[in-house]
């Protein structure tokens, strides 16, 4: 979680549930959690790793690590 919102994920089906302040992560519409592996949460913003496919998707507040569009996450193991 993060301080204002929620995530409960099934990695089985791929699913993903977000409730809370949308602007601190309480809004996953936009987020496929199909092959999620891994995910972590600042107070403000979730990061959803695959590390199979070296991919993340993030979101909450953009200015708190809710943007990762501009990060490479290949390789990444942990964060």
């Amino acid at each position: 979680s993060t301080h204002w919102a929620f995530l409960a994920l099934n990695k089985d089906l791929g699913t993903g549930k977000c409730w809370g302040d949308q602007t601190s992560g309480g809004d996953c519409t936009s987020v496929d959690f199909t092959g999620i592996t891994d995910v972590y949460s600042t107070i403000w913003a979730f990061l959803a790793l695959n590390k199979d496919l070296g991919t993340g998707q993030c979101w909450g507040d953009q200015t708190h690590g809710g943007d990762c569009t501009s990060v490479n996450f290949t390789g990444i193991t942990d964060v």
